[in-house]
């Protein structure tokens, strides 16, 4: 432990304990020959994790991954069997995608949903302002999003 001083304030600075691993590689400084070293990798586990993400539920691992989990809300319970067959199978193999793809499936398929959600409540709202400009847009819209 070192006794240091700040702006005349005396503090206590105790420095880490780096484990380290001595190399084969050797080098020389000013006429002094010394091995090199790196410190020891020590990892450090992350917390597990259940998040959401736009009614997207997933869970984090202590390891980094993530995993997809399924949804367990009334909400998005209710939106699951809208998924079509075409949608829902990975068309390459015929079978259900997991993990990672099937997340990101999922992420694309509610954020359409939102989308169009979005654009019928502006499509009401444009209508009872009887803004019939802003209404023919909206329509112009929904029919290009279909």
């Amino acid at each position: 432990m070192m006794r240091l001083t700040y702006r005349g304030l005396p503090y206590n600075h105790e420095s880490a304990v780096v484990d380290e691993v001595e190399t084969q590689l050797r080098g020389r400084y000013r006429g002094q020959s010394y091995a090199l070293t790196y410190p020891r990798h020590i990892p450090v586990p992350q917390p597990a994790l259940d998040l959401q993400y736009r009614g997207i539920a997933y869970r984090t691992k202590t390891n980094g991954e993530i995993e997809s989990r399924e949804p367990v809300t009334a909400k998005t319970s209710a939106m699951a069997p809208t998924l079509s067959n075409s949608s829902r199978n990975d068309r390459s193999t015929g079978t259900r995608p997991t993990g990672k793809r099937a997340l990101m499936l999922e992420m694309g398929r509610v954020h359409r949903e939102n989308l169009q959600h979005r654009l019928q409540h502006r499509l009401e709202v444009a209508k009872a302002q009887g803004n019939s400009s802003l209404v023919a847009q909206l329509e112009s819209e929904m029919s290009q999003t279909a």
